[in-house]
């Protein structure tokens, strides 16, 4: 009965480790339908030096490997004792080191890929403590044929299912009204410098200067007739010659005169309409700064949105799980008042952790002074920022992180990047003007 048992609980826990591979050789194969909910977590595992091992997949290795270990529960018992030992030694060892990988190396953690590990280390647990209670060795271990058929029946179900599971893929979103007060508090700076340029009057040119009167030269009187001026005639820069002085021969040329012209200045032009700006898709993110989720769907939003070249009106909601403001938080409030919350966000996605050393060495790459960022972090009072964020993120009713709002649609949960482009093209596809 003790063998039995045993039995049972080796061949559960080898059934279990095939129904995760399985389920990690599908997710290898089909991406976008996978079933792991972490999907970035699985895809840095597969990507690892250990998710390929001589060109295959450890996933295919696993179900080799769980499928050998549970036949060898249907072998007679004889045979099977002296052949389970070394496997199931082999399954703990192979478990513990792909445990320690994620934990140490990749620190980051793939449920599937947990599952099997700690399958692979219950089978060695199992085979390791499994100790002889008589000197005779049972040859059939009293299981009936009909019985190994079914235990077999099982196991090739549990590697089939999942390949047979429909798994439609579907965008995880929801229909939304944007809120009108996200961007209440964000800076002129938040705005497409293209938009912001374009959206400004053009200055209306200067008036032209008034033209300066032509001077005017008076000719002394009767000078055209030939008639000398008489006494009391002064006539400026012509001079007055007396009666018995004799005159010259000839006469000066005669002088047109010209009359006075003034010359009222022109109105200026009207200065030309400004362009109109171009449309913006709003996008909001809900995210904290240290979730692996958030950190993924981000840095995969990014990607979307430089490939494909749309004006991007974006805003982060900073979100925590606790009742007091981060450091991390702080430090994001305080950059974004000398306008070095993008850098300063950035920095914080290749720290590895949200503590307090770690914070203020992305404030310091980041260009932030390290007595301002320490008198922001004794301020009692928290930053206007993280309060509106605060209300934001509770007005919001989320489920979880990260949720981004583009356009009308609020996406939950980590975004692959083909979501977030269908997303980003129905919220232009609303922008775009009727035809």
């Amino acid at each position: 009965m003790l063998h039995a048992r045993r039995i049972t609980l080796l061949r559960l826990c080898a059934m279990a480790g095939l129904v995760l591979s399985a389920l990690l050789t599908y997710d290898k194969l089909n991406p976008e339908r996978a079933f792991c909910p972490l999907a970035e977590a699985c895809k840095l595992a597969g990507e690892s030096p250990l998710g390929n091992i001589a060109g295959i997949p450890t996933s295919v290795l696993g179900l080799g490997a769980f499928g050998g270990l549970f036949l060898l529960t249907l072998l007679p018992m004889g045979w099977a004792r002296s052949l389970l030992k070394p496997a199931g030694l082999l399954a703990a060892v192979a478990g513990a080191i792909f445990f320690a990988y994620q934990a140490l190396e990749l620190e980051d953690y793939c449920p599937l890929c947990l599952g099997a590990d700690a399958a692979g280390l219950l089978c060695g647990v199992i085979t390791l403590t499994w100790r002889e209670t008589s000197g005779r060795r049972a040859r059939g271990g009293g299981e009936s044929g009909a019985a190994r058929v079914a235990w077999t029946f099982a196991a090739v179900l549990a590697v089939t299912v999942p390949f047979a599971w429909p798994r439609a893929a579907h965008e995880a979103y929801e229909e939304i009204t944007p809120a009108t007060d996200v961007f209440d508090d964000e800076p002129e700076a938040a705005l497409d410098p293209e938009a912001m340029a374009s959206a400004k009057a053009v200055p209306p040119p200067r008036p032209p200067a008034s033209l300066p009167a032509a001077p005017v030269s008076r000719v002394p009187p009767g000078s055209r007739l030939g008639i000398p001026p008489r006494p009391g005639d002064v006539t400026p820069n012509v001079p007055t010659w007396p009666a018995s002085a004799p005159r010259p021969s000839s006469a000066p040329p005669p002088v047109a005169v010209s009359a006075p012209v003034s010359v009222a200045p022109s109105a200026p032009p009207p200065p030309p309409p400004p362009p109109p700006a171009k449309p913006e898709l709003t996008v909001v993110e809900y995210l904290n700064a240290y979730c692996p989720h958030c950190r993924a769907t981000h840095a995969r939003l990014e990607k979307v949105i430089a490939e494909m070249g749309v004006p991007v009106r974006r805003r982060r909601v900073y979100t925590w799980a606790t009742d007091d403001y981060p450091a991390w938080a702080r430090a994001c409030a305080l950059a974004q008042s000398l306008g070095l919350e993008e850098r300063m966000f950035e920095e914080l996605l290749r720290s590895r952790g949200p503590d307090l050393r770690e914070v203020q060495g992305a404030a310091q790459r980041a260009g932030l002074d390290p007595q301002a960022l320490a008198a922001a972090l004794r301020d009692p009072a928290p930053p206007p920022r993280l309060v509106k964020d605060r209300q934001l993120f509770l007005a919001a009713g989320l489920k979880g992180l990260p949720t981004l709002d583009i356009g009308r649609r609020r996406l939950m949960g980590e975004q692959s990047e083909a979501e977030l482009r269908s997303a980003l093209e129905a919220a232009r596809a609303l922008l775009a003007p009727p035809r």
